[in-house]
């Protein structure tokens, strides 16, 4: 994938985080989920997920999965995306995926979150994203 990010779509003021950024030039092939969990809108998120799909045909040619809040910087699974390509994105394919990332991912505990909950969270929004992700390409799981 090659997208260009600029480093304005991250810059916010103190103690406000960049959920969204905007993607420009991002191919029709291509979609994108930023989704968290945090105990009220507006909190840092206890586990985060921003993930890319980009696709040729039926099929995933390139995944991204970047999980924040689970350690002092973002965390890719490279396992995980190595599940995704070359697969027709489905509830199932997504399902491996999470269950790798649950697996995979070693999150920190603390009086926020377990380190379990905090995995077993990432794999829920794993899900959760891909499929967002898909059906902003067009291609429902």
């Amino acid at each position: 994938m090659s997208w260009l990010v600029t480093p304005r779509s991250f810059t916010k003021p103190c103690l406000m985080s960049a959920t969204e950024p905007s993607v420009r030039g991002a191919p029709s092939s291509a979609g994108s989920s930023v989704v968290e969990l945090s105990r009220r809108h507006g909190d840092y998120a206890m586990v985060g997920l921003a993930c890319a799909l980009d696709m040729s045909g039926d099929r995933i040619t390139s995944a991204a999965l970047s999980f924040f809040g689970v350690a002092p910087v973002p965390v890719r699974v490279a396992e995980a995306e190595a599940v995704l390509v070359g697969q027709t994105p489905t509830e199932d394919v997504f399902a491996q995926a999470s269950e790798v990332v649950s697996n995979t991912l070693d999150p920190t505990g603390d009086v926020h979150a377990t380190a379990d909950y905090r995995k077993h969270i990432a794999g829920v929004l794993t899900r959760k994203g891909l499929a967002e992700a898909s059906s902003r390409i067009g291609v429902a799981a």
